[in-house]
């Protein structure tokens, strides 16, 4: 979609989405997605990868290029908060299987 929503049109429903230039698109459900912006300053300065679209490149257990330091979410791929749990709960598992070798 190219321009900038003015107002949800409807009544107990949605009808459509007014922009500003005047045009009115029809439809019955909106998904809206806000952005945001990365916080990740605290990672400038250490010698992480990128992967070809920008990310920070992972392995499969998201651990990063720098030994012990784990990455999910927006930082290498999706921004979807379900997603970036999984990621987490993947990255936790490998993270307690190598405390229990360190212990052990």
């Amino acid at each position: 979609m190219v321009g900038k929503p003015k107002r949800f049109v409807g009544g107990p429903a949605l009808e459509g989405l007014e922009m500003e230039d005047g045009r009115t698109i029809p439809c019955e459900v909106v998904y809206a997605h806000f952005g945001f912006a990365l916080n990740d300053g605290c990672l400038a300065g250490l010698p992480l990868e990128r992967s070809a679209t920008g990310k920070y490149a992972v392995n499969r257990h998201f651990e990063s290029t720098v030994d012990g330091l784990y990455l999910v979410g927006p930082l290498v791929g999706s921004d979807q908060v379900v997603v970036a749990a999984g990621e987490g709960a993947l990255a936790a598992l490998d993270m307690k299987k190598r405390l229990i070798e360190m212990m052990g």
